[in-house]
């Protein structure tokens, strides 16, 4: 139904019937050559199809170049990441978030639409929201008082070392004050050994103790700010309205750290939102601030086939989140 033919028409240099035709050589002129049968199909209905032609090319056109707002930071519980991708066919697009070790495909609409509910618990200050934010704060201190429990019983060891140290400078003073010149000679080896031994400990373990002070810093500072994600929250859902993608990307990385998916069977999936501020001192915290949201039977999800043959759409059902 793209043949001129059939309503009587052939086109000559049909790439050029928007130029300027008295520039052009004339065999370069878009020439409309109409045949003596006329039309041999209705020309209302040659225009809808056509209308219908012109559209899907456009679809095609913008899947192409669809930017992905969650690649990169879309992971496998593994720590893979998904990519975007499509297929094309003659009269459907299709976009996905691809994982090439695991072989898995899910629809794009599917985890987007998730993510937007997450945008908006966050602009809404939802209770669930505000329970991560209790969450996080009762685990930050849980933390706190782990770390400090391991920097004193750090201090403790190097204490004891320390006075294992003297004991050595000990034995060794009293063996030269007792001019048993030939006892100390003995005693030398032992003790350059026994004594490069324990400065190795105390330098591991200082070195250990300065880790954990750093992160106790870094923890104790850290405050998430409600009122700065729930501005970034509303920025992202003005880039979904605009269908800006490119931007909402940009968006999205920087209101997650990550967003960890994993499937426990054909039809369950579960998402969990961990939000940038929870992770940006140390991993010791990494899993206590986030958002989880649980789908069953989730719409599209399946292991990818070479020739993507199957579809299906059973119902979404949105959990919680905690």
């Amino acid at each position: 139904m793209s043949n001129p033919r059939y309503i009587g028409k052939w086109y000559r240099n049909k790439e050029n019937k928007n130029k300027r035709q008295n520039k052009l050589m004339p065999y370069n002129r878009y020439v409309e050559v109409s045949f003596d049968y006329g039309q041999v199909i209705d020309i209302v209905l040659w225009n809808k199809v056509q209308e219908k032609v012109e559209k899907l090319n456009n679809i095609k056109a913008k899947g192409v170049k669809r930017c992905y707002p969650l690649s990169g930071i879309l992971k496998y519980k593994d720590g893979t990441k998904f990519i975007g991708n499509g297929a094309w066919g003659d009269t459907t697009v299709s976009t996905y978030y691809f994982n090439k070790k695991h072989n898995l495909r899910i629809k794009t609409d599917i985890i987007e639409k998730e993510a937007k509910k997450i945008l908006l618990e966050i602009i809404n200050n939802s209770e669930i929201f505000l329970k991560s934010f209790t969450k996080f704060m009762d685990n930050k201190e849980h933390v706190i008082v782990s770390i400090k429990n391991d920097i004193n019983s750090i201090c403790d060891k190097i204490l004891l070392i320390e006075q294992s140290k003297k004991k050595l400078d000990h034995r060794l003073n009293f063996l030269l004050e007792d001019d048993d010149v030939e006892m100390a000679k003995l005693f030398k080896e032992e003790y350059k050994a026994s004594y490069l031994n324990y400065s190795s400990q105390i330098k591991e373990l200082e070195s250990s103790k300065l880790q954990l002070q750093k992160s106790l810093k870094s923890i104790d500072s850290m405050s998430p700010n409600k009122s700065k994600l729930i501005q970034t929250a509303k920025k992202a859902i003005d880039y979904i309205s605009t269908k800006d993608l490119i931007s909402l990307k940009s968006i999205y990385q920087n209101l997650f750290t990550r967003i960890e998916l994993s499937v426990e069977d054909s039809s369950k999936l579960q998402l969990k939102f961990v939000l940038s501020d929870s992770s940006l001192a140390s991993d010791m915290a990494e899993d206590t601030f986030c958002i989880s949201v649980g789908m069953v039977v989730v719409a599209r999800i399946e292991l990818a086939t070479p020739a993507m043959s199957r579809q299906c759409s059973p119902t979404e059902l949105y959990d919680h989140l905690i």
